[in-house]
């Protein structure tokens, strides 16, 4: 800071003193100004991130609405007869900031509603319900780090569906809007459907093997820059039906016939339905071998620590009943990140978790913190401490081509939005049942997390380089109550997608 000195000289005399008074006064407005700078709520669309306009002085904050309405891609909202219009994929809401209501589809709903400055504001708890319902996407938001979330709209997708239909099967491909007209073909026993698109994140969870569809395989990414269905059909199949490819509601709708002995679902022959929510669970010990990982002031190591962590992970999710879980190491031995991702890849995981324990050389850095994958490059932060490992696949995997690692990234892109619900809960049930701080959940560039074809997150447990989270770290009451709150953080999750999972089922059997 310049250092001031007072010049010397005559007294100061009274319009001197009037004049430092507002001098005096000018400063202190602007310094209150400068003071109360209006605070920013962190949006996620997909995994771009915006800076939303926020009140803080209210649990849970007010978002700026028209903030939030152009980093969705809509245009502002509009004032008519003293209510604000919002129009969201066509479809309209009428605010009153008066009744503190909105008005949707004809129901009329409370909304808590702020004007500051001529400027909309919303309750973030409200936006996240009622954007849900209009952008039909899950929207969350996470208080600890005051950040808002919302999955990217522009990943294609298809649906694939089958069902038996009177002496028939049914084949349905749901895709999603803007979808260009397939083209599907028959070579012998096979039926192809051909998308237009390169890269499709595709829900197989309502395909049932039967008599006239005995299995199917996806070849994406083709050379053609297209993505290809391929159907086998059953050797009783004599004709195949194709219903016109109507772009309004897209979709390819194959009606099968054939000489087919059908099951009816009380048979007990009959094809059971896949399970609904997780199934099998890839833990992932942090480190090992050659490779020590943090070293806590005792001497405690982290290679160590997480390997017992996991295995009590291991046993508690098995005693749950409802899980096969496999861990990526099983002893102290090196293993690359990519050997990581890929065990899980093999398993056909539905939840990858790596866990860690921090370590920054900063005093009293304490509490725990979840990561899920950003997909940008963030030189700020520092992935040294996890990205490290001894083999020669890892001293050789920044040399691998960028198409490799473009693939690598989208294989992880479509888990993302599940990937911080997880990472979310986690964090809920180390500040309630282990009693650990909070840090939030954050994004990184996390090379173990990337390549990951289920939701993957890695959690940071405590940090090992404070002394007193290592003395908690060494006791076996400290490490029984992490894995209860994982286990509860993982059960709760999975509670989540069954629900989600049932709702599709009862939508697709209504005809939705």
């Amino acid at each position: 800071m310049p250092q001031y000195k007072m010049r010397s000289g005559p007294s100061f005399s009274s319009v001197s003193f009037f004049k430092a008074g507002l001098y005096c006064a000018a400063l202190t407005w602007s310094l209150n100004l400068f003071c109360q700078a209006e605070p920013y709520l962190a949006f996620y669309n997909g995994t771009k991130l915006h800076n939303l306009r926020a009140l803080k002085d209210r649990v849970p904050p007010f978002l700026h609405l028209n903030d939030l309405m152009i980093s969705l891609g809509f245009a502002p909202s509009q004032t008519r007869d003293k209510n604000i219009h919002i129009l969201v994929n066509q479809r309209q809401v009428i605010l009153d900031p008066a009744a503190q209501t909105y008005t949707y589809s004809g129901i009329t709903q409370p909304l808590n509603i702020r004007i500051a400055s001529g400027e909309v504001y919303l309750q973030t708890s409200q936006v996240v319900s009622l954007f849900s319902q209009l952008l039909g996407r899950q929207m969350l938001y996470e208080p600890v780090s005051e950040s808002l979330h919302v999955p990217a709209a522009d990943l294609f997708s298809a649906k694939i569906i089958t069902r038996p239909v009177d002496e028939k099967y049914q084949l349905e491909i749901v895709y999603s809007a803007n979808a260009k007209p397939p083209k599907v073909d028959q070579f012998n026993q096979q039926l192809i459907v051909k998308v237009f698109e390169g890269s499709v994140q595709v829900d197989k969870s309502a395909f049932q093997a039967n008599p006239a569809l005995e299995r199917m395989e996806m070849f994406d990414r083709l050379p053609d820059g297209t993505t290809e269905f391929l159907f086998v059909l059953g050797p009783g199949v004599t004709k195949l039906d194709i219903e016109p490819f109507d772009r309004r509601n897209p979709r390819t709708i194959v009606n099968i016939s054939g000489d087919f002995v059908t099951l009816s679902p009380q048979d007990p022959a009959a094809i059971p339905a896949a399970p609904l929510g997780l199934r099998r669970i890839v833990i992932d010990p942090g480190h090992g071998g050659k490779d020590r990982g943090a070293i806590g002031p005792s001497g405690l190591k982290e290679k160590d620590v997480t390997l017992d962590l996991s295995r009590r992970l291991e046993r508690a999710l098995e005693r749950e009943g409802n899980y096969e879980v496999r861990l990526t190491r099983e002893g102290d031995s090196s293993l690359s990140l990519k050997a990581r991702t890929g065990i899980a890849n093999n398993f056909n995981a539905d939840l990858f978790i790596s866990i860690h324990l921090n370590a920054v050389p900063t005093q009293n850095a304490r509490g725990s913190e979840t990561y899920y994958l950003s997909l940008d490059d963030d030189n700020s932060f520092d992935v040294s401490h996890y990205n490290t490992g001894d083999s020669e696949e890892d001293s050789t995997e920044e040399e691998s081509d960028d198409l490799e690692l473009i693939l690598w990234d989208m294989a992880q892109a479509k888990h993302l939005d599940d990937s911080f619900r997880i990472a979310k809960y986690i964090q809920d049930e180390f500040n309630t049942l282990a009693g650990i701080r909070s840090r939030g959940v954050k994004q990184a560039p996390m090379k173990v997390l990337k390549g990951a074809q289920m939701p993957a997150v890695l959690v940071e447990v405590a940090f090992l380089t404070d002394p007193v989270e290592e003395r908690k770290l060494k006791g076996a009451a400290f490490r029984e109550k992490i894995i209860r709150s994982l286990v509860n953080a993982i059960l709760t999750y999975d509670r989540e997608v069954q629900l989600r999972s049932k709702g599709a089922l009862e939508n697709e059997k209504a005809g939705h």
